[in-house]
């Protein structure tokens, strides 16, 4: 019994550490392992390698089942004879979702290409983000030979290795850590050729071994996430989006969530859905919408901007609606806000194509004031990546209140486009009158007429007087007077502020 456990564990081991191991010399890809794809478009030449076999300008591939990601390790030989260029090129797909690269959510080695280099790629539909940048010129030459190899650990660190036929040892191409993608269903082989290239690709000695992501499934908690980013008014030639944010210190499986309309009888009706593996690192941020090339295309994001496309989407409404994120379970609610094209700057006549930003995440969703116009650098958004009206609630706050600046200019053009106020009380249960006024001692504005105030938190100035309109340029008082009602203490403090025109 203990020796038919011990061979047991030991074949269990073996799937779970060497999944693939295939060098042709059966002569065919068809059996042991089985690959699919363009299958007409390779062979297995009589020096069992396996080569192209295209006979015209074709991007051809073949894939073969892999779930190897946590610890992983994969090894391939190319030989390419023909300079590598933007139309000659060959690639080895670590972790994919589907066997149709133009389609597949997971990770790449590029050979070749315009730098000649050796670079690893993330691809989630349409955007691909290149993590790690290889060397410029490594295969540039007449016939390129080179092996690859890229491991992986258990905390998503990549690491990309090369080695041409004139060298010893393996070349470190750099590294980078990436969770974007956990789970995977095929590793696969593809080459580009043109007119004459078609038989020049050659792969060989292909080894992966590694286990899928033993991360827990654990379910999401309210307070762990929330709303970050709202485009809810597209611009004609843009797209919808929503940008959720991770505040808490665990990676987050975002299969879990759900985006909802409440209606107003109370009843939820789905916005869309995050894709199957996708999960959302501590402190970082992920957009969510229906075409992310569209959304890529216009808000022109940083290749470092994380974008999925959801399974399906609701247009929202483009004056106000209640969006709510939904746990798994369908019924408990992590985060929700009821968001207003009241919230948008008041020089903002038209607000389609901009989107509504939190200055800071972990302030709550349902406070208007936390919310801000995007500037313009981004063609009034930033999906994916950091608000450009990010604001730190624990800045300044070396007294109960100050200022983040001591000017602002309220042109929306993404530099103090509002006067932040910070506060940081010792304790709970103060209440603050925030009252803007002129010079003369005049009140211009009551911006707070005994609001609860958190511990610690931001209020802002728009710049707007009791009209509603732009204040003209000048020295402003801000009056802030804080009050603990159980326990008698109150303060006060007057801060001069600039209101200028840039």
């Amino acid at each position: 019994m203990k020796s038919s456990l011990f061979f047991l564990c030991l074949f269990v081991s073996f799937l779970c550490h060497c999944q693939l191991k295939d060098s042709f010399t059966d002569g065919n890809f068809t059996d042991n392992p089985v690959w699919s794809g363009t299958d007409s478009n390779f062979k297995v030449n009589a020096g069992f390698v396996l080569q192209s076999a295209a006979v015209s300008t074709s991007t051809s591939w073949l894939f073969t089942p892999s779930v190897a990601i946590e610890q992983g390790e994969w090894n391939c030989s190319f030989r390419i004879d023909y300079p590598t260029s933007s139309a000659n090129y060959a690639c080895m797909y670590l972790i994919a979702d589907t066997v149709i690269p133009s389609l597949l959510n997971g990770y790449y080695v590029m050979v070749g290409g315009t730098p000649d280099e050796v670079s690893l790629f993330r691809k989630q539909g349409n955007v691909k983000v290149k993590l790690i940048d290889g060397t410029d010129k490594r295969t540039d030459g007449k016939k390129p030979e080179i092996e690859v190899k890229v491991t992986r650990d258990s905390v998503g660190v990549f690491r990309l290795y090369s080695k041409r036929a004139d060298e010893q040892d393996f070349f470190s191409e750099g590294e980078a850590r990436d969770e974007s993608i956990l789970s995977s269903a095929w590793f696969g082989l593809s080459y580009s050729n043109t007119s004459t290239t078609g038989s020049c690709y050659f792969f060989d000695d292909i080894q992966v071994s590694g286990r899928p992501v033993t991360t827990p499934a654990a379910g999401l908690v309210p307070g762990e996430i929330c709303f970050n980013e709202l485009m809810f008014h597209a611009a004609d030639s843009a797209v919808e989006y929503i940008e959720v944010y991770n505040r808490s210190e665990r990676i987050l499986n975002l299969s879990r969530l759900t985006i909802a309309l409440r209606r107003n009888e109370g009843s939820m009706t789905t916005v869309t859905a995050f894709p199957a593996g996708v999960c959302l690192e501590p402190g970082t941020c992920m957009a969510i919408t229906a075409d992310s090339a569209q959304l890529a295309g216009y808000h022109l994001p940083p290749d470092t901007a994380r974008i999925v496309e959801g399974s399906k989407w609701t247009t929202l409404n483009n004056e106000e609606a209640a969006l709510l994120l939904v746990a798994d379970d369908g019924s408990t609610v992590l985060d929700s806000v009821h968001y207003s094209a009241d919230w948008h700057h008041v020089l903002m006549y038209d607000p389609a194509g901009v989107a509504l930003e939190k200055m800071h995440p972990d302030l709550s969703s349902s406070i208007g004031g936390n919310w801000h116009s995007a500037a313009a650098a981004h063609r009034y958004g930033s999906p994916g990546f950091r608000n450009s009206q990010y604001r730190s609630p624990g800045e300044n706050t070396t007294t109960f209140v100050s200022l983040a600046q001591e000017w602002f200019s309220p042109d929306n053009d993404g530099v103090n486009d509002r006067c932040i106020i910070h506060y940081s009380m010792p304790e709970p249960g103060y209440l603050m009158r925030l009252t803007i006024c002129s010079p003369d001692g005049a009140v211009w504005l009551v911006l707070t007429q005994g609001e609860l105030l958190s511990t610690e938190g931001i209020l802002s100035w728009d710049g707007q007087n009791s009209e509603g309109k732009i204040s003209n340029p000048g020295v402003y008082i801000l009056v802030a007077e804080v009050y603990h009602p159980e326990k008698g203490v109150t303060k006060c403090r007057k801060l001069p502020v600039l209101l200028t025109v840039r």
